[in-house]
């Protein structure tokens, strides 16, 4: 009680005569001991410090402290809190008032991310500090695996730290010397160079990417980059960015090589804007547009982009309502085949949605798609220049609605004009309607120990599509699938099983989740089994049997299935299969077969990992099974610290140009030092986007 007695009349009579000096933030000084010195206005603690100053805090043993112009000095066990600043020294001497200071034999954090040692430190400023014969790490071992040993270096925060005279220890071992060198302090974006990223290749030679970044301002900012290749010459790139409002965004990138061997001209652009406008209406705007020597093919590490067969440049602007849309696009599509030249356009499709919705309160449900599109196609010499419009409104009438059993008629009319024909040059119409009939049930289940549900739901379709305007439909340029409408008689059955499982969490709640799906399904097509029966060409009503399987039993596994069977030809069609296991994180497999008769072609893509403590061990590779030839091999090693990442990659592809098979070897190599540096380049592996 005596103490905090002594402690409030302290604090009293201090900021009785300060008043002025402190009128915006409060001074609190608390110790054991406590004594002031109003003629020379000074305060003297003992015991137990703790000084609170804005967001400051110091603790130690000893304190003089001057009222007047905010200085003092502290000793024994000093500990100094500032922002995300905590620095512990022997001694220290401190202004409150501008934030400056030296500390003695220190040890400690600054910007909660960067620890070091000094035998003095000297805070410049609230962000600047100066650090005599000491050491700089993001590790916080006791023995760090990394830092750097310093005679000087000056701390910049959120710009760079300055080093003279420093060394590079791994675990205490000097390893190269550095009489100057500087690393950037930086957790925000800013203006600067970035860490150079190197790599080799049998095809390019060794290549080494530099780098600007430049942050133009808070909405803004850009990349620079210059690649030197080896064998190829110099990369030029450019990516800029922009948050104009939080209606207003988007991205631009362009590249450009000369190759030196061949002279060929490489050169990539794309850019993609977002826009919100009023009335809430989207606007989007995409440019994808590369040279007909393609950059993506032999250059890109990112296997999507390596096999695309088309750019896709457009312009999208979209109203939506609630089932209701209007959108207006603008495309252009060219091939990326060297060998094939095909240009595609539509200037501009203007397209009106009607999502189903009831029709007031009647059991009667309408909905509508329409467009309006001009088509310009160009397929070597061939040119097509095509207006269409294209109308479909749908009723539907939920006939019988239970659930265990539903029974849904649908009768739809579609109108499609067309400016011209493969043999005509006026106009004509396309006049169809078509009959649909779904129903689905009587749905069957059984629960076992409470926790398990099986679901039986099969489902029958019934579609109907006159066989109507067959001189006009012959005449019809196939674009894409409204073009395609065909004659139809058939019946679709599917017979659907589930396995639902359900588990408690938190709170006595439960979630119920799909662990299995297996769906038969195979269509029966009237019109094929009433037609005239040959020899030649026999009748096939039925379609291939498909069969789709997907299960997650348990967490770790993933197997999914899906296979057509020619029941006439007793042979598979197609099967596709995903596998995938991972183990406690210890090990992890995933692999995709792909499988086609017509045209065959078999493809196999897999990936597999292993961690042993640090060290994760990745492969990944497609296989050509048709061909009987590796089209992709992935390597890469990877060693993970809480301070430190090393990771050693090599990718062998194959490639064509002009029907004319290539094949890379690309090797790259990473370490970084967290929140420091990063050097050298990691590989974009993995041939499956999807990891267990």
């Amino acid at each position: 009680m005596i103490k905090i007695i002594f402690i409030l009349i302290s604090i009293f009579i201090f900021f009785t005569f300060n008043a002025s000096a402190y009128a915006e933030e409060p001074l609190s000084i608390l110790a054991d001991q406590l004594e002031f010195q109003r003629n020379k206005n000074l305060i003297y603690g003992r015991g137990n410090i703790e000084i609170w100053y804005e967001d400051k805090s110091i603790f130690g043993d000893k304190v003089e402290f001057d009222t007047e112009t905010g200085s003092g000095s502290i000793a024994g066990n000093v500990v100094f809190y500032d922002a995300e600043n905590q620095i512990i020294s022997e001694a220290a001497e401190f202004n409150l008032k501008t934030g400056t200071g030296t500390l003695h034999k220190v040890v400690g954090t600054i910007a909660s991310r960067y620890y070091l040692t000094g035998e003095r430190l000297e805070k410049i400023s609230t962000d600047k500090y100066t650090i005599f014969d000491g050491s700089l790490t993001t590790c916080c071992e006791d023995i760090p695996p990394w830092k750097f040993r310093i005679k000087k270096a000056t701390i910049h925060l959120e710009n760079y730290a300055f080093l003279t005279g420093s060394y590079f220890l791994i675990k205490d071992i000097p390893i190269f010397y550095l009489p100057y060198w500087i690393i950037p302090i930086k957790t925000k974006r800013a203006t600067g160079f970035l860490t150079p990223e190197f790599g080799s290749s049998n095809k390019d030679g060794y290549f080494i990417n530099n780098s600007l970044f430049w942050a133009i301002n808070d909405q803004q900012d850009a990349t620079i980059y210059l690649t030197y290749l080896e064998k190829k010459g110099i990369r030029e790139e450019l990516e800029y960015r922009y948050i104009l409002s939080k209606n207003s965004s988007g991205i631009f990138s362009g590249s450009y090589l000369k190759e030196r061997d061949t002279e060929r001209d490489f050169w990539k652009i794309n850019y993609d804007h977002n826009q919100i406008f009023p009335y809430n209406i989207q606007g989007v705007v995409k440019i994808d547009s590369l040279s007909k020597a393609n950059p993506d093919r032999e250059y890109e590490d990112d296997a999507n982009l390596r096999t695309r067969r088309f750019t896709d440049s457009h312009i999208r602007i979209t109203k939506s309502w609630f089932l209701r849309s209007l959108q207006i696009i603008g495309r252009k599509r060219d091939s990326t085949e060297s060998d094939y030249n095909e240009t595609y356009t539509q200037l501009p499709e203007i397209s009106f949605t009607n999502q189903k919705e009831r029709i007031r309160k009647s059991p009667f449900f309408f909905s509508m798609d329409s467009s309006l599109t001009i088509f310009k196609n160009e397929k070597g010499k061939e040119k097509i220049d095509l207006e269409r419009a294209d109308i479909y409104p749908k009723i539907t009438f939920s006939f019988y609605n239970h659930p265990w059993f539903t029974l849904t008629p649908t009768i739809g009319v579609r109108e499609t004009y067309y400016s011209k024909g493969i043999s005509r040059n006026d106009g004509f119409t396309r006049d169809l309607y078509d009959i649909e009939l779904k129903t689905e049930g009587p749905k069957f289940f059984r629960v076992f120990n409470t926790s398990i549900k099986h679901l039986i739901e099969p489902r029958i379709i019934y579609k109907y599509i006159p066989d109507t305007d067959d001189k006009d439909r012959g005449d019809i340029i196939q674009i894409d699938p409204v073009d395609g409408v065909v004659s139809q008689n058939t019946v679709s059955y599917y017979l659907t099983n589930r396995v639902l499982k359900k588990s408690f969490i938190e709170n006595e709640k439960s979630k119920t989740e799909e662990i299995l799906r297996l769906e038969i399904s195979q269509q029966y097509n009237i019109a094929e089994a009433t037609r005239n029966d040959t020899p030649i060409n026999p009748r096939h009503p039925f379609s291939d049997l498909r069969f789709d399987f997907d299960t997650h039993v348990i967490e770790p596994l993933i197997l999914n299935f899906d296979t057509t069977y020619d029941v006439y030809n007793s042979r598979i069609n197609t099967a596709n299969t995903d596998i995938g296991i991972n183990h406690k994180d210890l090990w992890y497999i995933t692999t995709e077969r792909r499988y086609t008769r017509q045209p065959e072609s078999t493809f196999i893509t897999g990936i597999t990992g292993i961690n042993v403590k640090n060290v994760n061990f990745q492969y990944s590779s497609r296989y050509d099974e048709t061909n009987k030839e590796f089209m992709e091999n992935d390597y890469s090693i990877t060693y993970s610290a809480t301070c430190w990442e090393a990771s050693f990659d090599i990718a062998n592809r194959k490639y064509f140009i002009n029907t004319e098979e290539k094949s890379e070897i690309k090797f790259f190599f990473l370490i970084t030092l967290k929140d420091i540096v990063s050097i050298g380049k990691k590989g974009n592996l993995g041939l499956i986007q999807r990891k267990i």
